[in-house]
Parts: C-alpha cells; sequence; structure tokens
C-alpha cells in the first residue's frame, strides 16, 4: 500500500515538473500579431502617437526575435528623406532588444 502511494505521488510530481518546465519553454510572444502589440506599447510613450502614422508597421522574424518596422509614406510617392521606427523583441523573454528611429 505504501508502496503505491509512493509510486502515484512520485508520476504526480514528475507530470507537474513536466508541465512547468513545458510553459517556461514556450515563447512569450508567439506570434507576428503580439509583436506588434508590443512594439507599438513601447514606441507610443517614447515617440509620442504621431509615430502610428507609421502604420502599417512590417513584422518579421529572425531567429529568436521580432523585428517590427514601421513604413515611410512619401508625399510625391517617389523618394522622402526620414527614418523609421525599428523594433526588436526576444520571443522568448519578451524583452526589448532594440528600439530606434532612424533618420
Amino acid at each position: 500500500m505504501k508502496f503505491s502511494f509512493f509510486v502515484l505521488i512520485s508520476l504526480y510530481l514528475s507530470i507537474q515538473s513536466h508541465a512547468a518546465s513545458s510553459k517556461l519553454n514556450q515563447e512569450i510572444v508567439p506570434d507576428k500579431k503580439t509583436a506588434l502589440k508590443i512594439a507599438e506599447a513601447v514606441l507610443v510613450p517614447v515617440y509620442g502617437e504621431k509615430i502610428l502614422k507609421q502604420r502599417p508597421f512590417i513584422v518579421k522574424q529572425e531567429d529568436n526575435r521580432w523585428i517590427v518596422d514601421g513604413t515611410l509614406h512619401c508625399p510625391d510617392k517617389k523618394t522622402c528623406k526620414g527614418g523609421v521606427a525599428h523594433v526588436e523583441i526576444n520571443k522568448k523573454t519578451g524583452a526589448i532588444i532594440q528600439m530606434i528611429h532612424g533618420r
């Protein structure tokens, strides 16, 4: 009786440990939509609401990070001067790796 009780307890703890480690291996930022929301959330306090004029933001995945870049809108549809927002986000931790705005 004691043996089966300890086997059940060991099995339960093993399952709980596996579930916890599985959650640790998950990505905090699993998709483009989440990366975009994070990028906008960190850009607006720094650059103001005007940064949202750079929509649509281009979101791409490179290795273990998301890269979010603004779009430069030119009035004459040819060329224009200026830069765009650039945010890099760690997929696993959600940490901002880099946030800059070109000139």
